[in-house]
C-alpha cells in the first residue's frame, strides 16, 4: 500500500470519527480516546500531522515493531 493512499485511508478514518466526536461533545467525559494497531513509522508521523490537523493529541507507545498511537480529542 503506498503512503498516499495510506494517507487517503486515515483521512476517511477520521471523517468516519465525526460521530464519536458528537458522541463526546454529549458524554460526561472531557477526553474521547482512540488506539490505533501498531504502524510504520511514515504511518504514525501522517496520523500525528493529520491528528494536529483536526485539533487532536496523539502519542506514541511500545518499541518497534509494536509501536502504535492513542489519539486524544478533547470536548
Amino acid at each position: 500500500m503506498s503512503t498516499s493512499s495510506q494517507i487517503a485511508g486515515l483521512q476517511e478514518n477520521i471523517r468516519n470519527y465525526d460521530g464519536s466526536e458528537i458522541c463526546c461533545l454529549q458524554s460526561k467525559q472531557d477526553t474521547r480516546s482512540h488506539v490505533l494497531p501498531p504502524m510504520k513509522r511514515k504511518q504514525r508521523q501522517a496520523v500525528h500531522e493529520l491528528a494536529e490537523l483536526y485539533g487532536c493529541g496523539t502519542i506514541s507507545y511500545d518499541d518497534e515493531p509494536q509501536r502504535n498511537v492513542v489519539a486524544t480529542a478533547q470536548k
